[in-house]
């Protein structure tokens, strides 16, 4: 059936066929028109305004640093003195989202940025009502809203609406959630959720209950009003409201929901954690626009490392100690695991807050083991050398070593594990201080040169002063057998790395120039390679050792400790104590003292901090497991993948060795003069770059076979010679030994011989012999000294005087010293470097042993 206007007309009554026409014409069809071009100019908007989602905000982010498990260390103030903690969508609780979208905005995920239904609502309740009741603002108009005025006109509205349309074509869903929960509106200065969570509940984000996370996200709408530490009561009656929204989204479960009301959250007022305070200020200092750093640093060593140093500084705190600095580091790949800067980083009489870690301290002993590497690692000495313990080896200085005593010829394993002063001198003076310091610099050890700027010989007893991390990852080298990493506070690597592996490649590439002719050389590869392995070995085997050790040194605390190396440091005038221990897969540095500089008699590497570095390295071998770079380190990256492999067996031997015959007595390649040797296992290297040191000591000697003396070529004519093998030892070497009775007297030469002029051996003229002193009680010991005086030939160079056979002092011909009187019976003896000496004997007595505290002579 056909249906024309006829008809309608008919159906339809003509009055409201007329109106219905007449409101089409005069309503849907202009304000259709007008939608049109409202939807066309505002789409021209959209694509032509300029908008640039990075500038909704000003990029002022609190810094957040992280451990390698991803556990959060310490937050910072963003420069604008807001907390805004950025944190990644999958690190908040779902709760969060289901509550913020209940409270904010339920249609977030279906609209496009403004949510027109509810924008429509909100008009026609402001017009009803004649005021702004409603702003039907979606997340992402609130968004472009935190970066624009505050002020509630229609002219912002509409600038929001653009925006929100503007962002949602350029960022996903997830993004403007994700600014939204880092920049809104908490109260105060507490910006985003994980700033929230922290200052109202003391926990993170991650791990907010469906009750605190709707309390949190009702804050927004009205921050002044819903503060929880300010208005609780207010904060819960929103945090109900938000509840019966997720329940009528569907999100939350009627269960859930009276178990929320039933038990809302208690206000505990809080900040984000504060650990590790000086290595978070180190790393912050080095990435300070960095929202998110991921640290090397292990939380749990860190607590092991804090709680081992405080209970120290508990035991020393009355021998005026008052700080202590700490760090570990993981050999394999350079990670600072740990850094205690401080005994207590919040106390200001102590000066807490300055960093142990990187304060220049006079290291005292501690650089020995890198002198006598250097010396090994060119062949300035061997393994098996033997180095001089005895007084009077240079001219114008006479060291000490720290127990005032002297020990003849020592070998090179124990002069160092003994850290003997001396020797380490000779050896310092034998590869020369220049090269040493050069080489400290291509480890990344920076100094702070004394006063006079000079340091000379007086390095082995550290004159100049190092920084505990550095020192310590300089012995890191060691511990991988010389390859060198910088150390690495943070992922990616610190931009301060190229510079340190700038200096040790020179080092490395002037290594590779004096090797050219050798075929073993390898071109420069990361990590650099600063000593050979075989080096490596010789001073971990040395430092590891506790037969080598000082039995003074190793109490019983340090006694057992297998398969660590170690060495401690003590400063002139006890100011300083360090140790370092190291094995495989850690090393430890220690450092206590005083900021202030203060001097402590019990401020002694071995008693102080050595105790704190093993207790440290052996907790951490209990665990094993943080020694790998571990499942959070993995997946980030800037790891280098040419990170040296630890050896299983620790310290490894050399792959190559071969036998070498050595003198016994000099520690030197055998000749056939020696008198007595023994067969030794050297590296191949070491064995080959020292194949000139032959036997320096012993050599032949013509006498006269019926007198015994010396002859030269000037006296040998007419006379019946043989020839006999002598040990000669330096002056000062073997007037030492010849005191001793550990070498025979110098031969004289042959009397008649006309080029020789005979000398006479030193005269003691004060005191005489037999002489008998004595002690007064009504005076001053110090003003009863006793004068030691003797006369020798004008080409005597110095005189040695020995006590009771100790020496007691050197001194050049026609000076006198005076000795502090002790009672008993005393050997005096005089000795030119000759070996010709004059001995007397005198008495001691005492007028009242009481007096004095001393003991009659028997």
């Amino acid at each position: 059936m056909k249906v024309g206007r006829g008809f309608i007309r008919r159906v339809v009554p003509t009055k409201w066929f007329g109106y219905f026409r007449a409101i089409l014409r005069l309503v849907v069809i202009p304000l259709t028109c007008a939608a049109t071009v409202f939807a066309l100019i505002f789409w021209l908007l959209v694509v032509l305004v300029p908008f640039d989602p990075t500038n909704l905000f000003s990029g002022e982010i609190s810094s957040t640093l992280f451990d390698r498990q991803g556990r959060l260390l310490r937050a910072y103030l963003a420069r604008d003195e807001q907390w805004r903690i950025a944190v990644p969508l999958e690190e908040i609780s779902p709760w969060v989202i289901r509550a913020t979208l209940a409270a904010e905005d339920r249609r977030f995920f279906r609209h496009g940025g403004v949510d027109w239904l509810a924008l429509a609502r909100a008009a026609w309740q402001n017009a009803t009502r004649g005021r702004i009741i409603s702003g039907a603002s979606t997340i992402t108009m609130q968004v472009v809203g935190l970066a624009d005025t505050r002020e509630r006109t229609l002219t912002r509205k509409m600038r929001q609406i653009l925006r929100a349309v503007q962002l949602e074509r350029c960022r996903t869903k997830n993004q403007i959630l994700e600014l939204y929960l880092t920049n809104a509106p908490y109260g105060g200065n507490i910006r985003g959720i994980e700033a929230a969570a922290w200052r109202y509940f003391g926990k993170s984000a991650r791990n907010l209950s469906p009750a605190e996370a709707a309390l949190l996200a009702g804050i927004p709408q009205s921050p002044s009003r819903y503060r929880p530490d300010r208005y609780p009561e207010a904060a819960r009656r929103r945090a109900l409201v938000v509840l019966h929204r997720m329940k009528e989204c569907g999100v939350l479960s009627a269960d859930d929901l009276v178990r929320a009301t039933q038990h809302l959250p208690e206000i505990r007022t809080g900040m984000p954690p504060v650990y590790a305070p000086h290595f978070c200020d180190f790393v912050h200092a080095r990435f300070p626009a960095e929202p998110r750093v991921s640290t090397t640093l292990d939380l749990d060593i860190q607590l092991l490392v804090e709680r081992i140093v405080q209970e120290q500084l508990k035991q020393v705190a009355e021998q005026n100690i008052t700080n202590a600095a700490a760090v570990v580091l993981d050999n394999a790949r350079g990670d600072v695991l740990a850094m205690v800067g401080s005994a207590d980083y919040w106390n200001r009489s102590i000066a807490g807050q300055v960093n142990g870690a990187f304060s220049p301290r006079s290291p005292g002993s501690a650089l020995k083991p890198f002198i006598f590497a250097l010396a090994l690692e060119r062949g300035v000495v061997w393994p098996t050398s033997v180095l001089p313990d005895v007084p009077g080896l240079f001219s114008n200085y006479d060291p000490r070593n720290f127990d005032r005593q002297w020990r003849g010829l020592v070998p090179l394993d124990r002069a160092l594990a003994w850290s003997l002063n001396v020797p380490a001198m000779q050896v310092l003076e034998l590869v020369g201080p220049s090269a040493v310091l050069e080489f400290l610099d291509a480890c990344g050890v920076r100094r702070t040169m004394p006063a006079q700027g000079e340091v000379g010989l007086t390095l082995a007893v550290g004159t100049c002063s190092v920084r505990l991390l550095e020192l310590a990852n300089a012995y890191a080298m060691l511990a991988r057998g010389g390859a060198w990493l910088p150390y690495r506070v943070a992922y990616p690597p610190g931009p301060h790395e190229p510079v340190l592996f700038t200096a040790a490649r020179l080092w490395n590439q002037r290594q590779m120039r004096e090797q050219a002719r050798s075929p073993d050389a390898t071109p420069t590869s990361s990590p650099v390679r600063l000593l050979d392995e075989s080096t490596c070995y010789c001073i971990n085997s040395i430092l590891s050792d506790e037969k080598l050790r000082d039995p003074a040194e190793v109490t019983p605390a340090l006694r057992g400790v297998r398969g660590v190396a170690w060495k401690t440091g003590t400063s002139n005038g006890y100011r300083d104590a360090w140790t370092i221990a190291y094995n495989a897969r850690h090393t430890v540095g220690v450092w206590f003292g005083n900021f202030d500089g203060k001097p402590s008699p019990a401020l002694v590497g071995a008693r102080v901090a050595a105790p704190v570095a093993l207790s440290i390295i052996s907790e951490l071998e209990k665990e094993r497991g943080p020694s790998s770079a571990g499942p959070a380190a993995s997946r980030i990256s800037g790891i280098p993948t040419s990170a040296p492999t630890l050896p299983s067996e620790w310290p490894r031997p050399p792959h190559e060795v071969m036998p070498v015959v050595i003198c016994e007595e000099s520690g030197d390649l055998a000749t056939d003069l020696c008198p007595t040797t023994r067969t030794v296992f050297l590296a191949r290297r070491m064995a080959q770059m020292g194949s000139a040191r032959s036997c320096h000591v012993h050599r032949k000697l013509l006498v006269d076979a019926e007198t015994g003396t010396v002859v030269c070529p000037r006296c040998l004519l007419g006379r019946r010679l043989e020839e006999i093998v002598v040990a000669e030892w330096p002056p000062a070497v073997a007037m030492w030994l010849r005191a001793l009775g550990k070498l025979d007297q110098a031969r004289p030469h042959f009397p008649g011989c006309p080029g020789m002029r005979q000398g006479r051996p030193p005269q003691i003229v004060a005191p005489h012999d037999g002489e008998t002193f004595f002690l007064t009680s009504f005076r001053n010991r110090e003003f009863q000294k006793i004068k030691f005086e003797a006369l020798c030939d004008p080409g005597t160079s110095l005189l040695y005087w020995f006590l009771d056979g100790q020496l007691v002092a050197v001194q050049p011909p026609g000076e006198s010293f005076s000795w502090l009187p002790e009672t008993g019976l005393h050997e005096l003896r005089c000795v030119d470097e000759r070996g010709r000496g004059h001995v007397i004997h005198f008495q001691v007595l005492a007028d009242s042993d009481e007096a004095f505290g001393l003991r009659s002579p028997p």
